[in-house]
């Protein structure tokens, strides 16, 4: 039976929650943007002033998010191994 690295399982643990907890951050920042912004299907009809202050703070929260949430992942795959877990796996968006 191979040994348990109790210091990284900890270490794993604690990076998921603070992962998930990032994640909210960032899924809710950009949740903000998308359900603030509406598209108008005739601008000769009316179109929707956009609150641009709204959404430069959301973007911050969103890019403040997103940079945490990569330095964290990064952190627990160092770790994942020496736990016996396994890493997270980054996706790239189209």
């Amino acid at each position: 039976m191979s040994e348990i690295d109790f210091e990284a399982l900890g270490r794993c643990h604690h990076l998921k929650g603070k992962i998930n907890d990032t994640c909210h951050k960032r899924d809710g920042a950009f949740r903000d943007i998308k359900n603030k912004y509406h598209a108008g299907s005739n601008p000769f009809d009316a179109v929707y002033e956009i609150d641009m202050a709204f959404f430069h703070q959301k973007f911050k929260e969103l890019d403040e998010a997103n940079t945490e949430l990569t330095i964290l992942v990064n952190e627990y795959n160092q770790w994942a191994g020496k736990a016996g877990e396994r890493p997270i796996r980054w996706i790239k968006s189209n």
